[in-house]
C-alpha cells in the first residue's frame, strides 16, 4: 500500500530532521498530508511523536560533536557558550539573577501557602467545625 509506504518514509525522515516540513519535503510529501494522516490515525501521531525524539537526539548528537569540533579549534564563541552552559563560574550574570529571581518567587509562594494554612488552622471557625467533626 503505498500509503504505508510513504508514513514510513517520512517517519524514517522525521528520525534524521525533528522538523515535520522539513521530513515531509524529503519524503516528497505535503505537510498537508501529514497533518490529515495524523488526525486521523492515532498510531501515526504516536509514531510522529516517537520519530521525533528520535530526530532530536540525532540532532544534538550532531550539535554536540560540532560545538566539540569549535572548542577544539580553540573558537572563542563556542568555547564561552560551553562554559557558560556548564560552569556557574562562567555563568553570565543574568542568568545567576534569573535563577536567583525564580527561586525567590518559589519560596516566596510556598511562604504565602504555609501562612494561608497556618491562619486557616487558627482561625476561630476551623477549630469549631474540627471539633465537631
Amino acid at each position: 500500500m503505498k500509503t504505508s509506504r510513504d508514513k514510513k518514509k517520512f517517519l524514517a525522515e522525521l528520525e534524521e530532521v525533528p522538523w515535520i516540513h522539513v521530513a515531509a519535503k524529503r519524503a516528497n510529501i505535503h505537510p498537508a498530508t501529514i497533518y490529515r494522516w495524523r488526525k486521523l490515525d492515532l498510531k501515526f501521531a504516536e509514531a510522529i511523536e516517537r520519530s521525533q525524539i528520535i530526530g532530536i537526539e540525532h540532532r544534538c548528537g550532531v550539535t554536540d560533536s560540532k560545538l566539540a569540533s569549535l572548542i577544539q579549534k580553540e573558537h572563542f564563541g563556542a568555547i564561552k557558550f560551553f562554559l557558560e552552559h556548564n560552569d556557574p563560574r562562567y555563568a553570565s550574570r543574568s542568568n545567576v539573577a534569573d535563577r536567583e529571581t525564580n527561586l525567590l518567587e518559589q519560596q516566596t509562594e510556598i511562604l504565602k501557602q504555609l501562612i494561608e494554612k497556618i491562619s486557616d488552622e487558627e482561625s476561630p471557625g476551623s477549630q469549631e467545625s474540627a471539633a465537631s467533626g
